[in-house]
């Protein structure tokens, strides 16, 4: 772990990282970001209840307390 602190704090890192062409720095980057930010993951709401299906209006009318 000492080799890979001591290559960032002496800026050879740095300096290598920009001197590749743009398009390896992004390819690079996006590799390295795995490592610090969470990958997104898709979710599923289910919202039945049993009942008969709701349009968007009985729901919209239902939160806005409105009787049917």
């Amino acid at each position: 772990m000492s080799l890979l602190a001591d290559y960032s704090n002496s800026g050879l890192m740095t300096s290598d990282f920009m001197a590749l062409d743009p398009k390896d720095r992004l390819v690079i980057a996006e590799r390295l970001m795995q490592y610090t930010m969470p990958k997104m993951q898709a979710t599923a709401i289910d919202l039945t209840t049993g009942e008969k299906e709701k349009t968007i209006e009985d729901r919209l009318a239902e939160l806005a307390g409105e009787d049917e």
